[in-house]
């Protein structure tokens, strides 16, 4: 059937000497069921080089076509003379099958590049991902957090609440919200420590605005405070992004206080006000951050 485009062509060139205007056919087919059916007879041709999805190569496709439009190879040849012998009529035929085809291609090329990038990106996300999981892996210290990822009510806390959320990159699926409510200030406290000794604080912060969050001074200016042993933690703040406006932020402090089981985040009425979520909890002995590790 690839000759027929051939054949086509060729009586195009021999409509081109002839005055000959071919009969009507019993089976009209539509100029616009015309377009439909060569254009698909040309995919259908160009389909037979190419595997498909039974890795079969060399399949004819034809018989498909014109079952699809309800004719055959003869009805197809009498309407083809017909139109050709009609040349003007033939050619703005052909100008629309070429349309056809070029607004296909463009579609399946713009399809293609979406696909591309989500690709990438798929990819982006998981080489991250490793990249936390490698580094966890590689980390040996206790979590002292009795629960990293809470789902309830597990220590002293106000104006926060447990929910589902999608921390992709990251494999958290949960999460404590802090919110506030007629200027009462929200907290969370989780972890028992020893008093007076040196502790780091850590969590994976997303702020609502999407803003990269703010440790420090209890005025406008920050959003929190980690707190170790009822002591605001003030040293070795680190606030850093991993990805999709998701912070890893940590501090520590020197000597811990005596508040054995007030670790956790609090923030202050003068602070931002801002909401805030947080997962993968994290409170180990020392003065440097660690890579995450769950509670055990």
């Amino acid at each position: 059937m690839k000759n027929i485009f051939y054949l086509i062509f060729t009586l195009i060139l021999i409509s081109c000497h002839s005055n000959t205007v071919y009969k009507k056919p019993a089976h009209l087919i539509s100029e616009d069921k015309m377009v439909d059916l060569l254009t698909d007879m040309q995919l259908a041709v160009a389909a037979k080089g190419i595997k498909n999805k039974h890795q079969q190569q060399r399949i004819d496709y034809m018989h498909l076509v014109y079952q699809k439009y309800g004719v055959d190879s003869l009805q197809f040849q009498e309407n083809n003379l017909y139109y050709i012998s009609r040349i003007d009529d033939y050619e703005k035929i052909l100008n629309k099958v070429h349309a056809k085809l070029r607004n296909l291609k463009n579609g399946f090329e713009k399809e293609n590049k979406i696909k591309d990038s989500i690709l990438k990106t798929k990819k982006k996300h998981l080489k991250d991902g490793k990249k936390i999981i490698k580094a966890q892996n590689n980390f040996s210290k206790e979590n002292l957090f009795l629960y990293s990822e809470p789902t309830f009510k597990s220590g002293p806390e106000r104006n926060i609440k447990y929910e589902s959320f999608d921390w992709s990159p990251l494999q958290f699926k949960n999460c404590t919200y802090f919110f506030y409510s007629d200027e009462k200030r929200p907290f969370r406290y989780g972890a028992s420590v020893e008093p007076n000794k040196g502790y780091t604080i850590s969590a994976y912060i997303k702020m609502d605005d999407l803003s990269k969050p703010k440790i420090g001074k209890s005025s406008g200016k920050s959003d929190f405070w980690f707190v170790i042993a009822g002591k605001i933690a003030k040293n070795n703040i680190s606030i850093k992004h991993i990805n999709n406006n998701i912070y890893r932020c940590s501090a520590s402090v020197k000597n811990g206080g005596k508040r054995l089981t007030h670790s956790g985040i609090a923030t202050y009425p003068k602070q931002s006000h801002k909401n805030f979520r947080v997962v993968g909890w994290q409170l180990e002995e020392g003065n440097k951050v660690g890579p995450y590790l769950p509670s055990k």
